[in-house]
C-alpha cells in the first residue's frame, strides 16, 4: 500500500478500533466508500475481528495487558493530552429524563448547548456496563444527528449519534472509567459519567 493513497496506517488503525472518531478517521472511511479500496476494506476488517477476538478473552495474561496498555498509551498519547474532562455534576431534571432498574447508575449533567442523561447498567462481572442516554436542548426537545463517542479509561472506544428522540446506546464494556465525548471538534465536552474510584 502507498502511503499516499491509503493515509497513514495509524489513521487506519484508530478507524478500526473506534471508527470516524477524528478528521484523519474520517479521512479513512471517506476512502473506503468513495475508492471501494479492497485492500484496505481487508486490513480494517482484519484488525477489528482482532478486536473482537480480545473481548471474548476471559481473562488475558498480565503480560499480554501489559504489552496493549503500553502500545495503546503509546499510540494515543498524542490524542489524550488534548482532552480536558468535566465531572458530571447535577442539573435540573428536565422533560424526557430516563428512568432505569435499581442496580442502573443515572447521571444528569449539561454537556456544552446540551442536556444529557445518561444511564449505565451493569452487565456480568463487576466494571461491565452498558450505556444509554439522551441529549435535550435548553428548551427541553431532543438533539438529533448529534455525534456522541464512549470512552473507556479516557480512551474513545466507538462513536455514534443520536437519533430522532436525542437518544444514544453503546453495548455492555468493562473498564474502570466511563466517560461520553458530545459534539466534536473544538465544541466537544469530555464528561466523565462514572469512576470505579467513586466506589472507594
Amino acid at each position: 500500500m502507498t502511503e499516499s493513497r491509503h493515509l497513514d496506517e495509524i489513521h487506519r488503525l484508530r478507524y478500526a478500533l473506534w471508527g470516524p472518531v477524528d478528521d484523519d478517521a474520517r479521512r479513512v472511511e471517506e476512502h473506503l466508500f468513495a475508492e471501494a479500496c479492497e485492500d484496505c476494506a481487508r486490513e480494517i476488517a482484519m484488525l477489528r475481528g482482532a478486536q473482537s477476538a480480545m473481548e471474548r478473552i476471559e481473562e488475558p495474561s498480565a503480560a499480554v495487558l501489559r504489552a496493549v496498555q503500553d502500545q495503546a498509551r503509546e499510540l494515543l498519547e498524542p490524542f489524550e493530552s488534548e482532552l480536558f474532562w468535566f465531572t458530571a455534576e447535577p442539573a435540573p431534571l428536565m422533560a424526557g429524563v430516563r428512568t432505569g432498574a435499581t442496580a442502573d447508575r443515572q447521571v444528569v449533567c449539561k454537556a456544552g448547548e446540551y442536556h444529557l442523561d445518561v444511564l449505565m447498567h451493569p452487565g456480568g462481572r463487576d466494571g461491565r456496563f452498558a450505556v444509554s442516554g439522551q441529549l435535550l436542548t435548553p428548551g427541553d426537545l431532543p438533539a438529533p444527528a448529534v455525534p456522541v463517542t464512549l470512552f473507556i479509561d479516557r480512551r474513545p472506544r466507538t462513536t455514534t449519534r443520536t437519533n430522532g428522540f436525542g437518544e444514544f446506546e453503546f453495548e455492555t464494556h468493562e473498564g474502570g472509567h466511563f466517560g461520553v465525548r458530545v459534539g466534536e471538534t473544538s465544541s466537544a465536552r469530555h464528561i466523565e459519567v462514572w469512576s470505579a474510584e467513586d466506589l472507594r
